[in-house]
C-alpha cells in the first residue's frame, strides 16, 4: 500500500467483512496501514448494504473519488470478486488466487485481456511495478 501511495495513487479498502467501520479503521490503524488509505476509504459490505460481485458495490468508491472504472484498479483473490470488479469495468489483478481457478480457467477473462484490464501478480510485492506499468501507459494514451 505505501509504495502505491507514494506515487501518489488514492487506496480505498472494499470489504465483505461483518466488522464495523470503527472496528476495521483500529484494525488498518494497528497494522500500520491507515495512513495509506485515502480518508474515508474503507468499504464495508455493512455499510454499503451489499456485497462483491454487486456492481454497486464496486460503484460507490468510483462515485466518492470521481473516477470512472477504466482508472481504478481492483486488487483480489475469489473468482466472485475478480469476476464482478471485472464486469463492473475495473482492471483487476488476481493476487493469492487459488491456482486451479486459473488452470481450470475460470480466469480465462483475464487472461483474454492480459495486456490492459486483467493481471495476475505473484504476489502483493508485485502491485508496485504493475502500478507503474499501468500510470505510463495511461501517461501515453
Amino acid at each position: 500500500l505505501q509504495s502505491v501511495y507514494d506515487q501518489g495513487i488514492a487506496n480505498v479498502v472494499l470489504t465483505d467483512s461483518t466488522r464495523s467501520l470503527d472496528e476495521l479503521n483500529l484494525f488498518f490503524e494497528r497494522a500500520h496501514l491507515l495512513r495509506y488509505i485515502q480518508p474515508a476509504g474503507i468499504y464495508a459490505s455493512t455499510t454499503l448494504e451489499t456485497t462483491k460481485p454487486d456492481p454497486l458495490f464496486f460503484g460507490k468508491p468510483l462515485e466518492d473519488l470521481k473516477i470512472i472504472p477504466e482508472q481504478a484498479l481492483f486488487v483480489g483473490h475469489s473468482l466472485d470478486e475478480l469476476a464482478g470488479a471485472y464486469a463492473s469495468g475495473l482492471r483487476v489483478a488476481a493476487v493469492n488466487y487459488d491456482p486451479e481457478l486459473r488452470t481450470s480457467g475460470e480466469l480465462a477473462f483475464l487472461e483474454r485481456e492480459r495486456g490492459d484490464k486483467g493481471h495476475f501478480l505473484e504476489n502483493i510485492g508485485s502491485l508496485k511495478a504493475l502500478v507503474r506499468k499501468l500510470n505510463r501507459k495511461e501517461t501515453h494514451d
